[in-house]
């Protein structure tokens, strides 16, 4: 019968391979049991690291679809042009035709000067031009709405008259300052102030015409502007206030109503503003005319004073 062979110890390396790689599995699971507490918190930061990222790339890709999207839409400038009849809601507009085009160009430069359409920069830019302009009293109001309008609001300067300076009537608003229109002359239908000490202002429209003469014509335009014969006013000679501070009412005739002192001024001597429109008004009950029918009177003192030796 033959012998079983006996079975070979293990060698010492053997025996140590064995030992050594317990050896790495333990140190591994130290390592593992030591880094748990860590992962919860370190996992839950870098989540909403991520979600932050996430957020942040997200709103690129909405303002990037929103100026797709509204550069797309049909952008338009709405002006809300002064009212004629001063009422809110009021669709008519005193404002002549040829100065809304040129407002409404003014403001469609910056419109479509700007690729972003979300840019607020374009918003004070088209406020600017349309200041500049000299229409408005003070900074429009632009503002987006719905369906790619940009909406102008603001307060309107409002015409007085005009201001005669050689062949060229200037528009000036009722606070005295130049409006873009120039006619030629007589060629407006508003009442004319004749005689200014100065030229018109040289830095344009929105500048003050400076003096005073002009102010002074355009408070007595202000004061008989309502009056039921103010049709008869053609305009006001300002030639005398400077260096006597008078002021004449020019007839449609060529006619000479001697008004006196501005309306916003007081003098020693002269009856009152209520006075003289009282005076005028009498006039024109009993001869039809606020002159008179004569080619000069003078209404600032008690007693109306008639020149016939100027025919009439």
């Amino acid at each position: 019968m033959a012998k079983k062979k006996a079975a070979k110890k293990p060698t010492q390396s053997a025996r140590q391979k064995k030992a050594s790689k317990a050896a790495r599995i333990k140190a591994r699971k130290e390592r593992i049991d030591a880094i748990k507490p860590w992962v919860g918190p370190v996992g839950s930061t870098l989540g909403v690291v991520g979600l932050v990222v996430g957020v942040i790339a997200g709103l690129g890709w909405l303002n990037n679809r929103a100026t797709h999207v509204l550069g797309m839409q049909g952008r338009v400038v709405q002006i809300d042009w002064p009212a004629l009849s001063g009422k809110a809601g009021e669709q008519r507009t005193w404002l002549p035709v040829s100065e809304q085009q040129e407002l409404q160009v003014l403001a469609e430069m910056s419109l479509h000067q700007e690729q972003n359409p979300l840019n607020a920069d374009m918003l004070a830019q088209m406020s600017a031009r349309l200041e500049s302009s000299g229409w408005f009293a003070e900074h429009p109001r632009v503002s987006r709405e719905q369906e790619g309008v940009v909406r102008v609001k603001g307060e309107w300067r409002v015409p007085g008259a005009v201001v005669r300076s050689g062949n060229k009537d200037y528009l000036v608003a009722t606070d005295g300052r130049l409006l873009p229109p120039v006619y030629a002359r007589d060629g407006s239908g508003l009442p004319v102030l004749m005689g200014a000490s100065f030229d018109p202002p040289a830095d344009g429209s929105g500048s003050i015409w400076v003096g005073g003469d002009v102010q002074a014509g355009l408070a007595l335009v202000g004061v008989i502007r309502t009056e039921p014969w103010f049709g008869q006013v053609a305009g006001i000679d300002i030639s005398g206030y400077s260096g006597k501070g008078i002021l004449e009412i020019v007839t449609d005739t060529s006619s000479r109503v001697v008004w006196g002192a501005s309306p916003t001024q007081w003098v020693a001597g002269e009856v009152s503003t209520a006075q003289k429109i009282q005076t005028l008004t009498e006039l024109q009950r009993r001869f039809g005319r606020i002159d008179a029918g004569k080619k000069r009177i003078e209404i600032q003192f008690q007693e109306v004073l008639v020149d016939d030796t100027l025919g009439g």
